[in-house]
């Protein structure tokens, strides 16, 4: 069952993995981002591209202002 509640707490638990930035963790976000939000990528197309933007631009860490 591909709810918005199991959705939003998967989504959560990337972020907090994320924030780190520990190498370890972030390996595991990709992972954990694998088995738990994919499989809803037909159901929130927009918040997948959310949650692989973080990879590249974490939590924290605005535009660069001379770009």
């Amino acid at each position: 069952m591909e709810s918005k509640l199991e959705f939003t707490l998967r989504f959560q638990q990337y972020i907090e993995m994320i924030r780190t930035q520990d190498e370890q963790k972030l390996l595991n976000a990709i992972t954990h981002a694998k088995k738990y939000l994919l499989p809803f990528k037909d159901t929130f197309p927009g918040e997948i591209q959310q949650v692989y933007g973080l990879l590249a631009f974490p939590p924290g860490v605005g535009p660069d202002p001379y770009a």
